[in-house]
């Protein structure tokens, strides 16, 4: 038996649907697993795919299995380990334009497969989600620890990821995708949640979510383990790398804290220096840092966005600048004079409010927004 464990047993029907179950280490959950979903996808044509990576006799059973199912084909890798890649894999390896993505530890119901096919005919989905936090839904099959590590993986997604925030249970480990919405994509995750890359640089027009409930696992132990948080968060940031319309923001707020840097020094320099008056000293240095951060949000925060001429560009941002200085100075008034707030809070909320300003109009003006960017 070992020695038929790397072969890939190629599918004898037609599909409609593929089925993607990554498994390590599942060997007493794979028949159980197996005979529920033949259960629920008798009027279905369909190809469940395992990707493997087990060290115990997983792949014997699944060969066993595969024996008797004409549905199922595998692939056993034995220098290879990781549920994110082996989902790819199994991507690559996918007949359908449907996919449908699950674990293997049975705490994700086979049921929902077929509940996903009906609203994908209904609503013409791009993605289904079935989503453990909307009403119906239940995440029970957790542990308290594993519960508030999810929430915290949730949360971070949705504050760095705008495509995310309309998603309830975005780190769900079961969902459907039309295949096409991934075309000439590169998905590069890193660990355990496939979904959020999926969401992030996918090219889809709707999203359906369903509620189901989480179940406890029977068989097996959980792969949940620090090493995995922490490939959770090197994925995190890799993907926000990736995404322009993401990362946005934050490069553009280091680029604000560099101005800060530059009008000091000038400032600096000038009075120390070259013994300007202090506010001579303060229009140059302020203009100097308006110029330098112009330069480097062209160059970084919105390099895939020029349409117009770069003194153009630089005219508008000038003018939004003016416009979040002016809008810094009104808040910070109003709060400190009107409302009696501390002077440095005052201050603190003026620069949010116009820094957000800032970046919503060089976004949308500056830097012509591309709706499909």
């Amino acid at each position: 038996m070992k020695n038929n464990k790397n072969i890939l047993k190629q599918p004898t029907v037609y599909s409609d649907l593929s089925l993607v179950i990554p498994t390590f280490n599942e060997a007493k959950n794979i028949v159980p697993l197996v005979r529920q979903l033949d259960s629920c996808l008798k009027d279905v044509a369909y190809e469940i795919i395992f990707i493997d990576d087990s060290s115990d006799n997983t792949i014997e059973k699944i060969i066993e299995v595969s024996k008797k199912n004409k549905h199922i084909f595998f692939e056993h890798r034995d220098n290879q380990r990781g549920l994110a890649s082996a989902v790819i894999r199994g991507i690559e390896l996918a007949h359908s334009e449907f996919i449908a993505v699950m674990d293997a530890d049975m705490q994700h119901p086979p049921s929902l497969i077929k509940e996903m096919l009906k609203e994908e005919i209904k609503n013409h989905s791009d993605i289904i989600i079935p989503s453990r936090f909307m009403p119906g839904g239940d995440d029970g099959g957790l542990s308290v620890c594993r519960k508030l590590v999810s929430f915290v993986a949730r949360w971070i997604a949705r504050i760095l990821f705008k495509s995310i925030r309309k998603v309830s249970d975005p780190t769900s480990g079961i969902f459907m995708f039309r295949k096409s919405i991934i075309k000439n994509k590169t998905l590069r995750p890193t660990g355990w949640k496939i979904l959020i890359e999926i969401l992030v640089i996918g090219e889809y027009k709707n999203i359906t979510e369903i509620p189901y409930k989480f179940q406890s696992r029977r068989y097996g132990k959980s792969k949940m383990s620090f090493r995995e948080q922490i490939n959770y968060l090197t994925h995190i940031f890799s993907l926000l790398c990736r995404s322009p319309k993401d990362r946005r923001f934050f490069v553009f707020m280091c680029v604000g804290l560099s101005g800060v840097i530059v009008n000091l020094i000038v400032y600096d320099i000038l009075i120390k220096i070259f013994s300007v008056n202090v506010l001579l000293s303060g229009i140059i240095s302020a203009s100097t840092a308006v110029v330098t951060n112009f330069i480097l949000n062209d160059k970084y925060t919105w390099c895939e966005q020029k349409n117009d001429q770069k003194h153009q560009r630089l005219i508008k941002y000038i003018v939004v600048s003016s416009l979040g200085i002016a809008v810094n100075a009104l808040i910070l008034a109003l709060l400190f004079y009107v409302f009696s707030l501390n002077y440095l809070l005052s201050n603190i909320a003026g620069i949010a409010v116009s820094s957000i300003m800032n970046f919503k109009l060089n976004d949308i003006w500056t830097w012509k927004y591309k709706k499909n960017d």
